[in-house]
Formats: structure tokens, sequence, C-alpha cells
């Protein structure tokens, strides 16, 4: 059974890789976006809606958060793969980013080409995803400092407004920042 094996160095610390890679069900935005539209978890099984209308059906093997790592199985998708099984694991690197190391075993061999081509177009999107997620919270945590040293919370509220308008995919959090 051939294996592929794709070390991917991000820019971000190990949680919050790890946070992206183990929140199963957000493949869609946390992950690979654009190429997954939206994402359905039903027990230990997940179904990847694909862009262009076909699913992926997978399963969650296992989830380890000590380890930091999650492996699954793909079942049923477009490509014809008679076994299938893949795992992410994340390790701090140094820092100031960290290793996602993926692995994958499939049959049949003679798909390899494929699943390379489609694992480095994945590994380059999650980088860009990543990287893109936590460069957005550390701006916020420095918008967040810079303003709770003005000990205003009126300046608290304008700087985050801005930063939501920006941000449009991060707002609701800054309503829970706003009660609390």
């Amino acid at each position: 059974m051939p294996t592929i094996r794709k070390e991917i160095m991000i820019v971000a610390s190990p949680d919050q890789v790890w946070d992206a890679v183990s929140d199963i069900g957000a493949v869609h935005y946390r992950l690979v976006p654009g190429y997954t539209e939206n994402t359905l978890i039903d027990g230990y099984e997940r179904i990847l809606f694909l862009a262009g209308g076909g699913i992926t059906r997978e399963y969650i093997v296992s989830i380890d958060e000590e380890e930091r790592r999650m492996a699954y199985s793909v079942v049923e998708g477009r490509m014809p793969l008679l076994n299938h099984h893949a795992s992410f694991q994340v390790s701090p690197h140094d820092d100031n980013s960290t290793k996602l190391i993926r692995i994958t075993d499939f049959l049949p061999a003679h798909l390899a080409p494929e699943i390379q081509a489609r694992i480095n177009r994945g590994a380059e999107v999650m980088k860009e995803t990543i990287e893109a997620e936590a460069k957005r919270r550390r701006s916020m945590s420095i918008m967040i400092v810079a303003a709770t040293r003005e000990s205003n919370s009126r300046t608290l509220t304008n700087h985050l407004s801005c930063y939501e308008d920006e941000n449009p995919d991060l707002s609701g959090f800054f309503i829970l920042i706003r009660i609390i």
C-alpha cells in the first residue's frame, strides 16, 4: 500500500493548528475553504460537501487530544479508492511555527500521482487558511490590549466595530467580548 507523507510548516501556535485540525465539523472554513462547501457530522461519520457538487464520506477514526493527532478514513468519494487511511499530527517546531504532518495510506497504487497533487494543493490551502486565522487573532489581541490600556469601553467598542467590518466572520466573537 502506498504512503504519502507531507510536512507542512505553519506560522501559528500548536494550539491554534490543533484547534483547526480537531474541529472536524468545520473543514469547510477552518482548513480548506473553497474546496469543501459544508461539513456534516453524524456520530463518527463526516460528510464533506465539495465545490462542484460531489461528496466525500469519511469515518473519524481517532481524535487524540494528548498526542494532537486526528485520523480518518475515506469510505466514499469521487476517486475509486479500495482503501484509504490518513492522519494529521501537530507538533511544535520553533517559537513561531508548528509542524503539521499528514500521512496518507491508500489503494490502488496507480492513484498516487493524483493523490499527491491533491495533498500538495490541500497543504497549501490549509497553511494559508490557518495562518490567516492566526494573524487575525494576533491583530485582534493587539487591538484589545491597545484599547483596554486606554481604559475606555467606548474606545474598545469602536476598535472592535472597525475590526468586525474588516473581518465579518469573527463578529460573533466580539459580541461576547462586549457582554463580558
